[in-house]
């Protein structure tokens, strides 16, 4: 049996094909639901067997100025970026990308996680970060490339072959950093396993490949190990550092559903719903997070670390009809997202409105680490930046594509073309679609996503080419 094609649950080892995986994952899955179309699985399988919508789609030229194209200039951002990189030239990063995690569920709630809210006190705080997708593998792919993402098919053969453009743990090896990926959820769903072998880490912890480990003991719940088992994995190469700087990025699993903690951890969120047992699962992270950062510091590491967390989506529940977990829908509680920045030497909270993408966020780490990277993504530090519009896309049923540009967020059905316009600004809940009154705003939107969702797809294959060559 392959090891990236295990299957991990209640402590046993199945083959399975992506689809299978699927399947098994369905059934195995210890949490109830009443409705299977409200399982988070149930949209995957449905972008899996559904036609594409690709088919007469095209890169159509028009006018792609942001209606709003205010430039923002934020000479707090350049002070602070100034205190971090006069207290470390070259400082380590540490990343943290949290699954299914939200703007919302953690800027929105910092009481939740202590040890983050701590780390928020001497941090920049961007609120408006989107994913390009509300899903893991393809926003994985954005944040480690830099910008480049797909919205259409191939994902998992495209992942088969190796990427030529740039990826963020070759970026950073090149400015001399040593390197290392651990993850605690599994990664071999969609293909993601094979393209981080082939991202150029150093160090790769996939705890869905560490077969012999696969023990009760170890196991939180069918997507992923215990945190606490995956730090004792870090630690001892943390204790092997020496003066090189290093990018070690941490992917957590207990934010996925069904929102687990080991038996015994403290739930202070009750157990009413999904989303109070999430709310006890980000605590949980937190709880292991701030083990990571006493490692940090006990090795004298701290001091010189940026500690950068992001989510890789939102979680929804309920908040608009029939709108559960993360793919079924593309509005703010499934697509936003954040960076947080952390460094002692701030000593202050910046919060920032910018609009920018998770696509971002390699280029935002480059620039605190002291080099430049070619990315579709820009640094969210510089002091001056360029209002744009950022885009988003879901391939479950009804596949959709989505932008935000200024106040205005707009969502369509890529088949229907029924649209949904709202001005974030007097409805940050998405109650009131504007639509109708709009028609001139709901033509050049369509016609932006349209021309995106063409164009993101060719320039992403295009760093694929060994795959384009196999069809």
């Amino acid at each position: 049996m392959r090891p990236n094609a295990a299957r991990f649950a209640n402590g046993k080892i199945l083959a399975s094909t992506p689809l299978l995986a699927m399947a098994l994952s369905f059934a195995s899955i210890p949490q109830p639901v009443k409705n299977a179309a409200n399982h988070p699985l149930f949209p995957l399988i449905q972008e899996a067997l559904m036609p594409r919508v690709s088919v007469g789609l095209s890169a159509r030229t028009g006018d792609d100025a942001p209606v709003d194209a205010r430039a923002s200039s934020s000479p707090e951002l350049a002070d602070a970026v100034k205190k971090i990189r006069a207290a470390s030239p070259k400082p380590n990063i540490v990343f943290i990308v949290l699954e299914s995690v939200g703007s919302r569920h953690l800027l929105g709630n910092l009481a939740n996680t202590p040890n983050i809210a701590a780390l928020a006190r001497s941090a920049i705080a961007f609120e408006n970060v989107y994913a390009v997708y509300p899903s893991t593998a393809r926003n994985h792919l954005a944040i480690n490339t830099g910008g480049f993402h797909l919205t259409g098919e191939g994902m998992i053969e495209a992942f088969q072959h190796d990427f030529t453009g740039p990826l963020m743990a070759r970026g950073f090896a090149a400015a001399g950093y040593e390197t290392a990926l651990f993850s605690s959820e599994r990664l071999d769903v969609e293909g993601m396993d094979q393209f981080e072998r082939r991202a150029g880490w150093g160090t790769l912890y996939d705890f869905g490949r560490d077969v012999k480990n696969h023990l009760s003991a170890n196991i939180l719940n069918s997507w992923c190990a215990k945190e606490e088992f995956t730090m004792k994995q870090i630690e001892p190469w943390l204790e092997a550092r020496s003066a090189t700087p290093f990018l070690l990025s941490y992917m957590n699993g207990a934010t996925h559903h069904p929102y687990s903690v080991p038996r015994g951890f403290p739930e202070p969120n009750g157990r009413a719903d999904d989303a109070a047992r999430f709310r006890n699962a980000l605590h949980y992270t937190d709880a292991v997070i701030g083990q990571l950062i006493a490692m940090l510091k006990a090795r004298g590491l701290f001091e010189n670390t940026v500690i950068a967390i992001t989510g890789d989506h939102g979680e929804a529940f309920g908040e608009h009809p029939g709108n559960s977990a993360h793919k079924n829908a593309i509005y703010e509680e499934n697509i936003r997202t954040f960076l947080l920045l952390s460094h002692p030497a701030l000593g202050m909270s910046i919060v920032n409105s910018r609009i920018a993408s998770s696509g971002d966020i390699y280029a935002t780490l480059a620039a605190l680490a002291g080099f430049e990277v070619k990315t579709p993504g820009i640094p969210l530090t510089t002091r001056d930046f360029a209002a744009r519009t950022v885009f988003f896309s879901k391939g479950a049923f009804p596949e959709q594509w989505g932008l935000r540009d200024g106040k205005w967020k707009f969502i369509q059905t890529i088949r229907e073309r029924q649209a949904e316009l709202y001005d974030l600004t007097t409805d940050p809940g998405e109650q009131t679609n504007l639509a109708n009154a709009n028609a001139a705003l709901v033509t050049k939107f369509s016609g932006q996503c349209e021309r995106w969702y063409v164009q993101a797809q060719a320039e992403c294959m295009a760093q694929f080419p060994s795959a384009t060559e196999a069809k």
